[in-house]
């Protein structure tokens, strides 16, 4: 399960979230994970937003402020779990 600002963005198993992940603050998430590889140089990874404190929004996404792929109903209703896959559930209009 993954939260952003208390509320579920995403659900379902671990390896279909790692695996396949929907919801774009997932995504996020997923990608600031460093890989460990010795034989790998770092390099910087650019995140293009930094979460801050509640949005400054009643209604809509809790995502919205931060998200790249944001649309006007977004911001109106906060979008509701629709299933992607078996018992993989996201909270995006992405996917609806």
């Amino acid at each position: 399960m993954v939260l952003c600002r208390g509320r579920i963005v995403e659900r379902g198993p671990t390896d279909s979230i790692i695996n396949n992940p929907a919801h774009p603050y997932t995504r996020m998430l997923l990608n600031s994970i460093p890989i460990p590889d010795p034989e790998r140089r770092w390099r910087e990874r650019i995140i293009p937003k930094v979460i801050t404190g509640p949005s400054r929004h009643a209604r809509g996404c809790v995502f919205y402020d931060n998200c790249r792929f944001r649309k006007e109903r977004c911001l109106k209703e906060e979008p509701y779990l629709v299933e992607i896959e078996h018992n993989h559930e996201v909270a995006c209009y992405l996917y609806t």
